[in-house]
């Protein structure tokens, strides 16, 4: 069995560490003692290797490396059936879905993962450059995990999450980088606790609170993609992009 974990980035396949990005021949050294059969690069760099007996934070898995332009671009993992007793066909969308990400939560949370889009069909873990994406329905009662070096769509969609925010009309509307923002406690549920400024607002301008507007978060970060690995910080935090510690 080849036990698969997520440290940060790494991807640890039993003792040899791979990282999304790696070349075909890195990663095939690494897993070689656990492959089932491969395709080596063609001409435009696509590949894949099946592994076998993989255990995924204790779920039996099917796993496929995907490599792109000769370098391990996703992985994709289905559930094997015969080897989870406790995971049947018969769950239903809703209770296998939940039961596959309780089973996820707690060790990926441990290395910083946060998830960011839990709903029926699929419950996404974000850190750093990584994202996972487990229980999504691959066919009518199939359900797999991918994991890829996240991409745009995917940073924006953690921004969502996060709700609300204060911001000044300034940065907004003028589209400009942030240049500092802090969190407080929330003023409700569905406010994040960030206030966002560009830096150069007077204390007339942010003192009047026809300047301030409740906005999405990835409203913001849409403008601003370099606030997004400070969403997760807890309050009081904040940040000085112009002065950075």
């Amino acid at each position: 069995m080849t036990h698969i974990l997520i440290k940060n980035i790494e991807l640890l396949f039993g003792n040899q560490v791979v990282h999304i990005g790696d070349v075909f021949t890195d990663v095939y050294t690494a897993v070689h003692d656990n492959i089932d059969t491969y395709m080596t690069p063609d001409e435009d760099g696509y590949a894949h290797v099946i592994l076998k007996d993989c255990i995924f934070y204790s779920i039996a898995m099917h796993c496929t490396l995907y490599f792109n332009k000769g370098v391990l671009d996703e992985i994709d993992m289905d559930i094997d059936w015969q080897n989870n007793k406790n995971i049947t066909r018969s769950l239903g969308i809703d209770r296998a879905t939940r039961l596959i990400a309780d089973k996820n939560r707690s060790a990926l949370r441990k290395y910083g993962f946060e998830i960011f889009n839990a709903n029926r069909s699929s419950t996404d873990f974000y850190a750093n450059e990584l994202v996972i994406m487990t229980a999504i329905m691959k066919g009518k009662d199939n359900y797999g995990i991918k994991i890829r070096k996240s991409r745009i769509e995917d940073k924006l969609k953690y921004a969502e999450s996060k709700g609300y925010a204060f911001a000044t009309k300034y940065l907004i509307d003028n589209k400009l980088k942030v240049g500092y923002m802090y969190k407080e406690e929330p003023d409700n549920q569905q406010d994040s606790g960030w206030r966002f400024f560009t830096g150069d607002e007077d204390d007339n301008y942010i003192n009047n609170p026809d300047n301030i507007e409740l906005y999405s978060v990835r409203t913001i970060a849409e403008i601003d993609l370099r606030i997004i690995p400070f969403l997760n910080q807890k309050p009081p935090f904040s940040y000085n992009f112009r002065h950075p510690e």
